[in-house]
């Protein structure tokens, strides 16, 4: 179970996303809203452990009724991946699909051991979009590269998609690929989808980004510090989770701060092309 609790973060100017709290188990679905594309970028990013909150604390748990031990940024950014985030790592319009492949592949396996890209899409039933321009893929067709992409981040527990919703509008369109990762009888995840808007429809587990414009004063912010503590090693290190949301407003922040909070990935596996020069 990952249990996040009123994690946020400041900008130089104004908070990136207010107080968020909720808690998911593996092989479940949450939808997060968020207003902003600001703020659906920085809670992207926090959660997978790419950005410093400001305050609160991420943990895992084994059950509901179990200790909890607060997760290091960097064991989370291991077992978690970020997925098309918006001028973080989605593809750029001017790549073959091939070639996009073949890059997210490079970042998961060596050289010796990562399929052709055109070999790869074939194994995953995409081999039509071998030779297209990232521009001339479809919605549906991005949502299943980008699934089946996800699926090959075998040491991923937690995947967290950065607006799917912009490729498909309507979440039924989109929905069932995040619960066939998460529920995934081989490797159950937890999934993550921050969107601008969850369905009337959606009956899963759901929470809403914390009010951005909120004051936060120099006290609040002394006496909130964000929490680290190292995981214990054991054989259940890949079980993160969240629960029932608190229901805040979300709200926009500039973007500029965006860029100054983002923390590069040092490891090869998780060297995403990051141009943070500010979020749509």
């Amino acid at each position: 179970m990952l249990i996040i609790n009123n994690i946020w973060a400041k900008g130089r100017h104004n908070a990136l996303f207010g107080p968020t709290s909720f808690e998911v188990e593996a092989g479940e679905v949450i939808i997060i809203q968020a207003d902003s594309q600001l703020e659906r970028t920085a809670l992207s990013l926090t959660l997978t452990g790419r950005m410093k909150p400001s305050g609160g604390s991420i943990s895992r748990a084994e059950g509901k009724h179990s200790v909890r031990k607060e997760i290091r940024r960097k064991q989370l950014r291991k077992r978690s991946e970020l997925i098309d985030s918006p001028d973080v790592n989605e593809p750029e319009n001017f790549m073959r699909v091939h070639d996009y492949v073949s890059e997210m592949l490079s970042y998961q396996l060596s050289a010796f051991s990562r399929p052709r890209s055109k070999q790869w899409l074939e194994e995953n039933g995409l081999e039509e979009l071998d030779n297209l321009w990232i521009e001339q893929v479809s919605g549906e067709q991005n949502i299943r590269l980008m699934s089946a992409l996800a699926r090959s981040y075998d040491k991923a527990d937690l995947l967290v998609f950065d607006t799917p919703s912009r490729h498909l509008n309507h979440t039924y369109m989109w929905l069932p690929y995040l619960q066939e990762l998460a529920e995934d009888p081989e490797h159950p995840r937890i999934v993550i989808a921050v969107v601008p808007h969850i369905s009337s429809e959606w009956t899963g587990k759901r929470a809403v980004v914390g009010n951005a414009h909120e004051e936060f004063d120099e006290a609040s912010i002394r006496h909130s510090p964000v929490i680290w503590h190292e995981v214990i090693e054991d054989s259940s290190e890949n079980q993160l989770s969240s629960t029932e949301p608190q229901s805040l407003n979300g709200s926009v922040a500039s973007d500029e701060t965006l860029h100054e909070h983002y923390l590069p990935v040092p490891t090869e596996a998780e060297n995403y092309s990051a141009d943070t020069e500010g979020t749509k």
